[in-house]
Formats: structure tokens, sequence, C-alpha cells
């Protein structure tokens, strides 16, 4: 049995299929440990991303089945729509709750290898915009395992290795060319090799608590799903439930009572989102109602009414001159990081 992690999980969002074709080409086809992909993708048609590992590298590469037992030496990837978990060696497709706007997202994997496999499993952050993966890898490394990180020069789009760095301290922090040999020998030897680079950090192995071999969570890991939380007074932008901050973490996370969960980041995104689209609610039932009173003040006239006609046109004024308010303040009240929400 070998002294390094069996599952590899790793998270990629924008440039990531690049980077994820570069790490396979990499790993040996004798890999004696399970790689679990998740890569944001849109939640409708088919991914060919199983297809283009398989090619890309020695490893053969799928989207596994629900509750399909881990095998070492083979890629699974997370499927459109579906989150990818693991627990008592077995993977788990689900449709839970969207977190940070994504299904899948790389922090429900990186929470259950953290779980199920505490030092024998590893988290590897690719290219990706946000911080979707930094809580997860924080956990990983909480319980005894261990984390690597795409150099961000080196990554197509930084976010992800950058927030990731923000919220733990990184065992290796590497070019994606310098990745695969560090799985390679961790997964062999229990540990990171030297000389990979100014950026790679070794951890003395004596400091990482233990954990069972066999995938079965470790009773001497503390559950990272604990922590202060807090309900705070704003709603979900999915569900409208009520947010409750954890703050078990550097990097804050809010939970609604359905399980949608967001970085302050992306909560700053989505509530962006829906703020807009209420507005562009207001302004299409402000227009109605002026088209409706404006019909009404019509009626009114041909009926002889000319009071009513006249109150009725002024209200149908308003609500189109409010309208027209609303509209004009739309694109500086959506704004997000300097760029209007679409």
């Amino acid at each position: 049995m070998t002294a390094g992690p069996k599952v590899i999980a790793v998270g990629a969002s924008a440039g990531g299929v690049e980077a994820l074709q570069r790490l396979c080409a990499g790993l040996p086809g004798d890999l004696d440990a399970a790689v679990l992909v998740v890569l944001h993708v849109a939640p409708t048609g088919m991914s060919v991303l199983p297809s283009i590992l398989s090619r890309a590298g020695a490893l053969p590469a799928c989207v596994p089945i629900d509750g399909e037992p881990i095998s070492p030496g083979n890629v699974y990837v997370a499927p459109p729509d579906r989150h990818l978990e693991v627990s008592d060696g077995r993977l788990f497709v689900g449709f839970g709750p969207r977190e940070n706007g994504h299904r899948p997202a790389v922090d429900p994997l990186f929470r259950s290898v953290a779980r199920a496999y505490g030092r024998r499993g590893a988290g590897v952050i690719l290219s990706g915009t946000r911080d979707d993966g930094a809580i997860g890898l924080c956990e990983i490394r909480d319980a005894g395992g261990w984390a690597i990180v795409q150099d961000p020069q080196d990554a197509l789009y930084d976010g992800m290795p950058r927030s990731a760095l923000m919220a733990t301290a990184a065992d290796a922090v590497l070019p994606i060319a310098g990745i695969a040999e560090a799985i390679v020998e961790l997964v062999r030897d229990g540990r990171l090799p030297d000389g990979l680079g100014e950026a790679l950090s070794v951890r003395d192995d004596g400091l990482v608590p233990g954990a069972s071999s066999s995938g079965d969570p470790d009773p001497d890991i503390p559950d990272s799903s604990s922590g202060v939380t807090a309900a705070l007074q704003m709603s979900c932008p999915e569900c409208s439930g009520v947010l409750t901050e954890i703050s078990h973490h550097p990097v804050p996370q809010f939970r609604c009572q359905v399980g949608h969960q967001y970085s302050i980041e992306h909560l700053v995104e989505a509530q962006g989102r829906a703020l807009e689209e209420a507005l562009w609610a207001a302004i299409r039932s402000l227009e109605e109602r002026a088209l409706l009173l404006r019909r009404a003040a019509d009626r009114a006239g041909r009926g002889g009414h000319a009071l009513a006609a006249k109150n009725l046109r002024r209200q149908s004024t308003e609500c189109h001159d409010r309208a027209d308010v609303v509209r004009r303040a739309l694109p500086t009240l959506v704004v997000v990081d300097g760029s209007l929400v679409t």
C-alpha cells in the first residue's frame, strides 16, 4: 500500500480544459490513486471532457455512475449540472443546491474528500475565475490532506489560484508542468519532491494529523463543517431563504436553509444579478400599468367622463416617468467589480 493520497481532487474553471489536458498528460497509467475532476460547465448538454482527458494521457477518464466504487488509476469527471462527492469509498453524483452559482462546484467535492480521506486526500486548484474551491482546499488541508495550487502566473485565469492561496497555505505552488510530477511523487512516497521550483513548499510530514488509509473518516480529524454561525438580515438570491454566515474559516461563507452557498465575492455578484432582475421587473410592471391606465383613460374619455380621463392620463404619465427613472438608474445600481452585471 502506498504512503500517499488515495484520492486527488482537482478543481478548475475558465482555462481549465487546457490545464487539465496538460495535467493528465503527465500522469502515468499505473497511478495508485483516483483523480476526481470538477470543471465548471454549462448545465445543459453532454460533457466531452472525459474523452478529451482520455486522449490527453494514459489514465482513462469517465463520468461516474452514482454509487460507483472508487478505483485507482482512473479519472472521474463530474457531469454537467451535478455535484460530484465521495463517501465510504464510493462516488456520488447528485442534484444538490448550487454553490457559488455552480453545479458542479468544486467546494462540495473538496469538502467530501476532507471528510472521507483526511491525510489520504489531496486537492489541486487550477486556472479559473472567482474563488470556488478556496474554502474546500482549506478544509482538505485542515483535515491533514495536501493542497497544491497552480502558480497564478502560469494560469490562464488566476482568480481561483489566487483565492485559494489567500484562504490557506498551500503545500506546493507550481506551474502546471510541475503539478503532475508532484502528484506522482506524493502518491508514491507520501511526500512532495524537492527541487520543483522556488514556489514549492514541502511541509514536515510530522505536522500532518493522522487518518485512516481506508478512506473512512478519522475520528481525530476535526469536522470542518462545524463553526460559529449567525443569521443575516439578507435573503438567498436564488431561493429567498434566510442566509447564515459560516465563520469557521478565514474565508466567510453564506448558506441558506436549502443549502445554496456563497463566498462574499459570489454573493455580491448574485445579489447584483437579482437586483437587476428586480429592476427590470419593476420597469415592466410600471410600463404595463402606464399602458393599462392609458387605455382606461381613453375609455373614460369616450364615455364622456372628462375629469376621470384626465386623472387616469396623469397617473399613466407618472408610471411611465417612474419607469424611465429606474431605467436610467439601473446601470449605476448593478455595477459589480467595475462592470455591469448582465
